[in-house]
């Protein structure tokens, strides 16, 4: 009798431990099934969030957020309404952004991740109404405004510099055409408050943690409560001032809609290189190498070719890549068959950044001091040189060979 009470408490206790070790392995896995971002930030995989901020069921900006646990480093890519997009529904080129108001945020997604040959993981959409009134109870945003805006006609009043707006001056900011100069100027303000609303989202995340039920209300995601509780933490350690802006670069073109000709953008090198962009993006983020020391590498962009306006038309392309071209010209010659990068500063490591964003190989140092020799003619026609030292401010000189297409340097590495 001993040894069969013995017996079946050793069962019992095997079962129990067995029914333990059974709930622990799936309470784990529920965890991590329910919040694959916390599983993204211990893996160090980036995160990727389609963010649009629209109005009466049509966006007013869209932005693909990627960012990356290994640095805390983020990075924005405008995509711009106006993009052109085959959309098979509709076996249709239209502009992209009827995609999110006949069908909705998701396939707007798929879409824009199909330009971007880049899987989004998640989306956040919020009307204008809800994002004034979080923008209020996360006790408003500091954007920075160039100018003091003063428009009595539409009562629009704004301070200049860096200010606390509340969510009723961030949304005049924020939608006030009048202070934008162009389409770059206008993706830029879109970028700095989205990156401030995410950031300041972050550092609050504790008022989500309390009122999640609310906020939850107030905007459109995938994203559930769990997750989105930990993309919050993690936002709250990002890299603000190391923010990388993008934008969709591309060629106006005006087609048929519907019987009506449209004006819509189509991305350069039948989208190559945005794809190219973003793959340039992500790496630079995971390594955190994008921006050395004293900030944005600065270019100086020289055609060194017979094709007319070559530099004009590719500074774009190295400020996409994150580079401030500061300069644009003429080579003293038109010959060059290689396309050649200059270190100027003592700073090889921005010249190779520079060259292995477009492939090239050709990459020089140009010596501390430059002397440039100026003939002057005196009243007895006799010449006499003089040295005038060249002051060179960008980091790194491109000059632009035949070997270039405007995208890459062909056979370059």
């Amino acid at each position: 009798m001993q040894k069969s009470s013995s017996f079946i408490f050793t069962i019992v206790l095997v079962v129990s431990i067995a029914f333990i070790l059974l709930i622990a392995v799936l309470v784990m896995f529920h965890q991590i099934r329910i919040d694959p971002v916390a599983a993204m930030i211990k893996d160090k995989k980036d995160i990727s969030l389609l963010l649009v901020v629209h109005e009466d069921g049509s966006p007013i900006t869209t932005q693909v957020v990627i960012a990356h646990p290994n640095t805390k480093r983020i990075a924005l890519f405008d995509i711009p309404h106006d993009l052109g997009a085959i959309i098979p529904k509709l076996k249709r080129v239209d502009a992209i952004r009827s995609l999110f108001e006949n069908d909705g945020i998701e396939e707007y997604r798929d879409a824009i991740a199909q330009q971007l040959d880049y899987e989004i993981d998640y989306y956040f959409s919020i009307d204008t109404s809800n994002l004034q009134c979080l923008v209020d109870l996360l006790g408003g945003l500091y954007v920075f405004i160039p100018d003091p805006v003063e428009d009595n006609e539409n009562k629009i009043y704004l301070p200049g510099g860096r200010a606390l707006l509340d969510g009723e001056k961030l949304l005049s900011y924020f939608t006030y055409e009048k202070m934008t100069y162009g389409s770059q100027e206008l993706a830029s303000r879109y970028q700095e408050v989205v990156l401030q609303f995410l950031y300041r989202f972050g550092i609050q995340y504790s008022l989500f943690q309390d009122y999640s039920r609310f906020f939850q209300r107030c905007y459109n995601s995938d994203l559930d409560r769990r997750s989105m509780e930990s993309l919050l933490k993690f936002l709250s350690k990002i890299d603000e001032d190391s923010m990388i802006q993008q934008r969709v670069l591309g060629t106006p073109r005006r087609v048929d809609v519907e019987g009506q000709q449209v004006e819509l953008l189509f991305p350069h090198f039948e989208g190559q290189l945005l794809k190219d962009t973003v793959r340039q993006v992500r790496q630079t983020l995971e390594a955190g190498t994008a921006i050395p020391t004293g900030g944005k590498v600065t270019i100086e962009l020289l055609n060194g070719t017979r094709r007319n306006g070559l530099a004009n038309r590719s500074s774009e392309l190295f400020e996409s890549y994150g580079f401030e071209v500061i300069a644009v010209g003429n080579a003293e010659s038109f010959d060059y068959e290689r396309t050649t990068i200059i270190d100027r500063q003592g700073s090889p490591e921005r010249a190779r950044m520079v060259a292995d964003s477009i492939g090239a190989t050709v990459v020089e140092t140009a010596p501390p001091e430059e002397e440039e020799q100026v003939e002057t003619e005196d009243d007895e026609n006799t010449q006499e040189e003089q040295p005038m030292p060249v002051e060179i401010e960008a980091d790194v000189t491109v000059i632009l060979g035949s070997d270039f297409d405007g995208w890459k340097v062909k056979n370059g590495r």
